[in-house]
């Protein structure tokens, strides 16, 4: 398997092939001025935009592009020893943090107002900001790097173009590396112009906009909302049950309020991204349990429309909002005149600063005090926005880490995590949040009756049809060929083994195939051959992997630990297979599944893990402790029942009594957090005491 689709050969003896990051009208001035200096060129693209696509079009049409331009389907490879993701990701990480001092001063003279623990959200912020755009970065240089070994050509006949590129120098990540391929610049880079411009004129519309509502007395809402009523904000993120089965979906926007006693007049749901959108389905779901919906931005209205919240009344004096411009003009001139790294933190924080100062309009106007939103990686500007609504973002652990990476370090205001081993994660990652309790995992009861009898009855068939041996599969969001040809192969050369799939985002055969054949051309094939056994069955994506993995002799887990964490925590024996090897590794302190030792629950390769496996099922005696995981399950979770979403529910009734009983919005936190430790014991307050 080859990681690119063959070019045909052009005319030029020595052609060079650029890998665009983001290609867009703006990536036409790189490609000419390579092409100058290069001759004709292959194009590769990882993020394209229609107009970036139609200008290659028109390079082609002049001859400086030989074809049209190829995408990158994949650039993770979590099923090859080279992938490295998490050794990537913790390279990232020391790089980045590297730099906090020097970013704390910038802001420091920036902001001069921020305290020392606004300066320290800030810089970490930044430093989350970068981590997502250097790991693209990195990872798609390091396939230019296999594209020249692939084609046999030289390292220098390989260019990658990203508007993150000066970003290699400054954190110095090996730019000038005789090692490594060129990595040129693209405009805007590091997001300087679009940031501090964007923040300028965000800033003057909202000075404008505040005169014409205090002049014009302009009207605000399409519904206003009871602004007596302190609510509670949920994110419109994941999926949402019907009201007589609340465990039907594993991910539930409403998991936790489910378990509470606080009224749904006080819960507002809050569409804001381009998946959800308000549904009719949706829509019929919140109106039975009497949940008032609101939708905050006019390009993803799905079926509703009527639902659109037009912009509020900035929140901020008209006093306030002239030193947000007269501060915005000194940070655009900041931006503007100086070096690269100063350039950076100055735009992003700019920008953020400005930007949730309008989410926080949004968040007053609806009576927020509190915010639970699942977005974690990048800036964490939901809980800046809910500072400045004087309310508090409430966040949850819903995926366990195999490592630190650009979401580890926390920033909201209370986060619940599983238990020491993520706890434990978060802190060495730097998390700036002042409240973080274990709760236990919320996941392992958000088992399925429906789901779980059909993966019981799905695996009797197995056995009646001679299958001795199942395996539940769970996969990864990006492409996993090697890992799924690996045991296709197996099953069908077998006819004592059965296949339970449970894909993550797919749920059906055909997604399935289309995912995987992107990077292995024979990949239907195979999948249809191993269909023609009737033993595989692809369960839904949006089942517990408990229920999955109970039905079989073992699980099989790939990428990430998340779902092999929650299939071992509800009792299944499971294996991890670690094709990086991770103890080896700048990871090793948090690969808690290898702590138990050599071919139990975490294998490099997996022809060790079949002969394993062979070997159990002719005698379970050969290797009694084959994926059991049952001595680390107490670090994965401190409670290890299935009380985590009633714990996180008696929290926030506890806050939001609280601010009924008049106190401010430290104090219902701090109170709150006292009364988890007097009920769950001061071990369970990783931070907040």
């Amino acid at each position: 398997m080859t990681m690119f689709v063959d070019q045909k050969p052009s005319s030029s003896p020595s052609p060079t092939y650029v890998l665009v990051h983001y290609l867009t009208w703006l990536s036409i001035f790189p490609l000419i001025k390579i092409y100058l200096k290069k001759g004709s060129l292959f194009v590769y693209y990882y993020h394209a935009s229609a107009g970036g696509l139609r200008f290659v079009s028109l390079l082609r049409l002049l001859r400086l592009v030989s074809q049209e331009p190829t995408r990158i389907n994949d650039i993770f490879y979590y099923d090859l020893p080279h992938g490295q993701i998490w050794n990537f990701r913790h390279m990232i990480f020391r790089a980045s943090s590297a730099q906090l001092k020097r970013i704390e001063c910038i802001i420091k003279t920036c902001l001069p107002f921020l305290d020392s623990s606004g300066r320290n959200f800030f810089a970490v912020n930044v430093r989350k900001t970068w981590e997502p755009w250097l790991q693209s970065l990195l990872l798609l240089r390091r396939t230019g790097k296999h594209l020249a070994y692939e084609k046999d050509l030289p390292l220098d006949q390989v260019i990658l173009v990203s508007p993150f590129a000066s970003l290699l120098d400054f954190l110095e990540l090996g730019q000038n590396s005789g090692e490594e391929i060129t990595v040129t610049n693209q405009p805007f880079r590091n997001k300087v112009l679009l940031y501090s411009l964007g923040a300028f004129w965000l800033s003057l519309w909202r000075l404008v906009s505040k005169w014409a509502c205090l002049l014009l007395k302009l009207p605000t809402f399409s519904t206003p909302p009871n602004k007596k009523t302190q609510s509670v904000g949920i994110e419109a993120n994941w999926h949402l049950s019907r009201l007589d089965q609340p465990n039907e979906i594993v991910l539930d926007d409403f998991f936790w309020w489910r378990e509470s006693i606080i009224p749904p007049e006080r819960i507002r749901y809050m569409y804001d991204r381009e998946s959800p959108q308000p549904t009719f389905d949706r829509m019929e779901k919140t109106n039975a349990i009497g949940i008032q919906s609101s939708l905050l931005n006019p390009r993803f209205c799905g079926d509703a429309p009527e639902l659109l919240l037009k912009k509020p009344e900035p929140h901020k004096t008209i006093k306030s909002l002239f030193f947000d411009l007269w501060l915005s003009g000194r940070l655009v001139c900041r931006a503007l005149f100086s070096d690269e790294l100063t350039r950076s933190v100055v735009s992003i924080i700019h920008w953020y600063y400005i930007k949730s100062a309008e989410l926080a309009d949004i968040y007053k106007s609806l009576g927020l005090r509190a915010l639970c939103h699942a977005t974690e990686g990048g800036f964490d500007v939901f809980s800046l926005a809910a500072k400045s609504a004087d309310a508090i973002r409430i966040g949850y652990q819903w995926t366990c880490l195999a490592g630190i990476d650009y979401v580890s370090a926390r920033s909201h205001d209370v986060f619940f995590f599983w238990g020491q081993h993520d706890g434990q994660l978060a802190l060495d990652s730097g998390c700036v949040s002042k409240h973080m309790l274990a709760s236990g995992c919320f996941l392992t009861s958000r088992s399925n009756p429906q789901a779980s009898n059909e993966a019981q009855a799905v695996t009797g068939e197995f056995r009646e049809r001679g299958v001795d041996y199942v395996l539940a599969i769970f996969d990864a969001s990006s492409p996993t060929p090697n890992f799924y040809r690996f045991f296709l192969e197996w099953l069908i050369e077998d006819p004592k083994l059965g296949l339970l799939i449970k894909s993550k985002g797919l749920n059906s055969w055909a997604d399935l195939k289309i995912r995987n054949t992107s990077l292995d051309d024979r990949f239907g094939e195979l999948l249809q051959c191993s269909l023609d056994t009737q033993r595989t069955y692809l369960m839904s994506s949006n089942v517990s992997p408990g229920d999955v993995a109970l039905a079989a002799n073992f699980a099989v887990g790939v990428a990430g630990i998340s779902a092999t964490a929650v299939a071992a925590l509800q009792g299944a024996r499971v294996f991890y297979v670690d094709y990086e090897r991770l103890d080896q590794g700048p990871q090793n302190p948090y690969t808690i599944f290898h702590s138990l030792g050599p071919n139990r629950c975490v294998f490099y390769d997996l022809e060790t893990l079949k002969r394993e496996v062979l070997k159990y099922a002719a005698n379970p005696k050969s290797n009694p402790h084959l994926g059991d995981a049952s001595p680390i399950l107490h670090r994965l979770d401190s409670f290890c029942d299935s009380g985590a979403s009633r714990r996180i529910a008696e929290y926030v009734e506890w806050y939001m009594e609280g601010l009924d009983q008049g106190l401010g919005r430290d104090e219902a936190t701090l109170s709150a957090t006292r009364k988890y430790a007097e009920k769950w014991g001061n071990d369970k307050v990783i931070r907040g005491l």
